[in-house]
Order: structure tokens, then C-alpha cells, then sequence
């Protein structure tokens, strides 16, 4: 006896389910890349404030110096132009962690990292269900 059935249906749904894990796989990779990315720029981004209210506390206390003393110089610059310079550096640091930020958002979104606990969602072909029972870990409402 020869028996003749159609799998072009299984195999449809079989590349489906794989492609499915596939980009499951990408997700959690970068949606872990995000995270990593994100905890340090978290303590530049936190810190800022900080550093900023330390430097405004340090320019008055150097203002107050260089008053006396106009001709003075700070790494190879006059203290009007140093002084600039290191208020430009803090912007441009305080730019390049919003910018971070920007990049990790958008890695978030293209992860879909806003539900990581519902797992993928695959379309059953009629039959086919049963015979994943066992081989995809399913998460009841319990966890």
C-alpha cells in the first residue's frame, strides 16, 4: 500500500515556526545588546546634573581667582575660552548620551522589547498543534 498526502501545508508551517524562532532569537539578542548598552549610559545620563551643578559651584570659585589675574591660562587656553570649552564638553556629552538613549529606544522597539515575556506566536495549520506537544515550552498565566 502507498500512502500519498500533501506535507506542503507542514512544510509551510514548519519554515514558519522556524523563522518564527529565528526572530525570537534576534529579539532577545538585541534587546539584551539594549540593556547593555543602556546601564552604562544610565550612570553618564544620572550624573550629569551633578557634574554640571559641581562645575557651577567650581566657576564661581574660579572666577573669582582669574578676576585678578586676566593673562591666566588653562591647557594651552585663556580662562574666558576654557571656561567655554568645558561647558561645551558637558553639552556634548549630555547630546551624546540623549543620542545613546535614542538608539536604545528604537533597538527596544524593533525587539519588541515592550512584552519580552509573551514568547513567539506561531499560526497552528489544522492537525499540526498536536504534534508540537512537548517540543515548544508553553508559559500558563501562572508563569
Amino acid at each position: 500500500i502507498i500512502r500519498i498526502s500533501d506535507i506542503t501545508a507542514a512544510r509551510q508551517f514548519e519554515r514558519r515556526l522556524i523563522q518564527s524562532e529565528k526572530m525570537a532569537s534576534l529579539d532577545l539578542l538585541v534587546s539584551s545588546i539594549a540593556h547593555e548598552i543602556n546601564n552604562p549610559n544610565n550612570f553618564v545620563s544620572f550624573n550629569i546634573p551633578i557634574l554640571r551643578e559641581y562645575i557651577d559651584e567650581l566657576i564661581e570659585i574660579a572666577d573669582r581667582y582669574t578676576a585678578n589675574q586676566p593673562e591666566l591660562e588653562l591647557f594651552h587656553m585663556s580662562y574666558p575660552d576654557f571656561r567655554k570649552d568645558l561647558f561645551k564638553l558637558l553639552e556634548n556629552i549630555e547630546h551624546g548620551a540623549d543620542r545613546i538613549d535614542a538608539y536604545v529606544k528604537n533597538l527596544r522597539e524593533f525587539s519588541g522589547a515592550r512584552d519580552l515575556g509573551g514568547g513567539i506566536e506561531v499560526e497552528s495549520e489544522p492537525g499540526v498543534g498536536s504534534k508540537l506537544t512537548g517540543i515548544l515550552p508553553v508559559k500558563d498565566e501562572k508563569g
